[in-house]
């Protein structure tokens, strides 16, 4: 029997390892064919992991001594640009692949497709890594982090390995696609023994695999699961596959080392230190926006801000006492704070080109085409130039015109608030709410 043990989406969560790493230790004393893997996503998330120095070294650091020795490339692995996945991926020996990944003009080392590891008995593993990309041909992160690279379709290029399957070997497509592109490649690569995957957080369980039919497994995200997959071989085939999903708060032991290491990087005072006081609870993106963007606003000056659904990574923050480590939980990304110069008609079209932005400084009439924009008091906007605050993020994916710009705040997003929160002290309901019309 063959053990894999596989977590995806962890985005910097590492309080699970310990007892990940316990558990793992249980099979291997006792069963030689073990093989831990991560299906991508490790970054982004955790400040403690984010605004480390080199950021996401203590990922890779925790899940190494955890145990894991396979990781596909996910979105958020190119979070904080190619120089730094480079050297993350330099700093351990965890092998990292994709297969749909083509380095043209970017800096990032040209990733491997596939993977193999031999067990005892002649028995062999090939993982197949696929690393997701969207409707704009590019993994979801900040398009700057992946000029110079190129994204092809993942189940075209796993078709082209239809050749893997051979005798004494199973073949894993190790995916960082979402569920339903995994059950695409499924259809597609039925030659497939087993597709753990991600970046959907879906939680499959996976159960017990049907002979010529890819089992797929995602264990959802932040170390909620750790998902086990079991292979019998007789005669050089794969003739039994399961898996099951171990919630990873119900492991009974932890392994005293990685909870050390753990709670080494889980210190940190000044990430902790309370900056302000929020008098309520902010909850949804509506209020959250607002919060971020009157943020921008405050260090900029500007007239609006706008801020992207995306980028909203929680879903509220209590009131009572408001930390760094709270902002950047808030907004992870690390995306730089921008303005520009806009008339009242190019700020008009850049309220109607997306349906996923908060605001702030500015009240939308959704009635009047074109929208019919004022300022908290009612009155209408002139003509302008007026300045706009956004990241560099929202600036890349969307459509607008403008006047002039960019002009660079010198500082992030979470920078911005972080700065807005202290110089508040105490900090209420976003004036933005409510707003006029729908959003």
């Amino acid at each position: 029997m063959v053990f894999v043990f596989h977590v995806n989406d962890m985005h910097g969560s590492l309080d699970g390892y310990p007892k990940i790493a316990w558990l793992i230790k249980q099979y291997q004393a006792t069963n030689a064919n073990v093989m831990v893997v991560s299906a991508g996503d490790g970054f982004s998330g955790n400040p403690y992991v984010d605004q480390y120095t080199p950021p996401g070294y203590p990922m890779i650091d925790v899940m190494y001594q955890s145990g894991f020795r396979l990781s596909a490339i996910g979105n958020h692995e190119f979070d904080y640009g190619q120089a730094e996945l480079n050297a993350r991926m330099s700093q351990t020996s965890m092998r990292w692949i994709s297969a749909n990944i083509t380095v043209s003009g970017g800096v990032l080392q040209q990733p491997v497709a596939t993977f193999a590891t031999n067990f005892p008995g002649g028995m062999e593993l090939v993982f197949l890594g696929l690393t997701e990309r969207n409707s704009q041909g590019i993994p979801s992160t900040h398009p700057d982090k992946v000029l110079g690279l190129t994204f092809s379709d993942p189940i075209t290029v796993a078709s082209g390995f239809a050749a893997l399957p051979r005798q004494n070997r199973a073949v894993i497509g190790l995916t960082h696609i979402g569920a339903g592109t995994d059950n695409s490649l499924a259809t597609s690569c039925s030659w497939l023994d087993v597709i753990l995957g991600g970046h959907s957080h879906s939680v499959i369980e996976g159960g017990s695999g049907v002979s010529g039919t890819p089992l797929i497994a995602q264990t959802g995200t932040k170390l909620a699961y750790l998902g086990v997959v079991r292979l019998r071989f007789v005669n050089g085939q794969v003739t039994e596959k399961s898996s099951t999903l171990v919630p990873v708060a119900g492991i009974a032991g932890e392994d005293s080392a990685v909870r050390t290491l753990v709670d080494g990087y889980m210190t940190n005072p000044f990430m902790d230190a309370q900056i302000a006081t929020l008098s309520v609870t902010l909850s949804g993106q509506s209020l959250l926006g607002s919060f971020m963007t009157d943020g921008q606003r405050h260090v900029t000056g500007a007239v609006a801000a706008f801020q992207n659904n995306g980028g909203i990574r929680v879903s509220s923050l209590p009131a009572g006492p408001l930390s760094r480590k709270q902002i950047f939980e808030l907004d992870p990304f690390g995306n730089e704070l921008v303005t520009y110069m806009m008339t009242l008609s190019q700020l008009q079209a850049l309220c109607a080109a997306r349906s996923d932005l908060q605001v702030s400084g500015i009240k939308i009439n959704k009635s009047y085409s074109p929208y019919r924009l004022t300022d908290y008091a009612g009155t209408e906007l002139g003509s302008g130039p007026h300045k706009v605050a956004l990241s560099t993020y929202l600036a890349s994916t969307t459509s607008f015109s403008f006047e002039s710009g960019p002009v660079y705040a010198g500082m992030t997003t979470a920078d911005a608030l972080i700065q807005y929160a202290i110089d508040t002290a105490t900090i209420g309901t976003p004036e933005a709410q409510p707003r006029i019309g729908s959003w």
